[in-house]
């Protein structure tokens, strides 16, 4: 909820669970919440203390133990310790569904798993490949059959 122009969360009954003191709040996940203090990004628990510091410019929710995370340009993954864990080596990173993360390298997508391995190289548009959900992702393709790769 966002108050004089800070976030923060209520509980069930709209009263103040964490207090607005965030420049941005996002949603919580595996008991975790980005929020944006000083211009940095950091997570929080439900008491609102800080269990990762806030020293990344953009993060993401958790999902399958990874939360996506910026510094500079590059993105990788921290686990819930704040560790970067897969290296920051990507432009573009999004949240792991079903074990698989889409991510892009020089203006191409793909996959990797929880391991940062990739699954499906980097050479698709994103408006082609959706998020993994019960074993298998949407893709879009060419008139031809083909995935296109353009």
């Amino acid at each position: 909820m966002n108050r004089n122009g800070a976030w923060g969360y209520v509980d069930a009954a709209g009263m103040f669970a964490i207090e607005p003191a965030f420049e941005e709040a996002r949603p919580f996940s595996a008991g975790l919440a980005a929020v944006r203090r000083d211009g940095k990004m950091g997570c929080i628990d439900a008491a609102g203390a800080f269990q990762i510091p806030a020293r990344f410019d953009d993060a993401g929710m958790f999902a399958d133990g990874w939360a996506p995370v910026r510094i500079d340009e590059k993105m990788g993954y921290i686990d819930k310790t704040g560790t970067i864990g897969i290296p920051l080596r990507f432009d573009t990173a999004e949240r792991f569904f079903d074990g698989m993360a889409r991510v892009a390298v020089d203006g191409k997508w793909g996959y990797i798993d929880t391991s940062g391995a990739f699954v499906v190289k980097p050479r698709y548009n994103r408006s082609q490949l959706w998020p993994f959900s019960d074993g298998m992702a949407r893709l879009r393709v060419a008139k031809k059959g083909l995935l296109r790769e353009d």
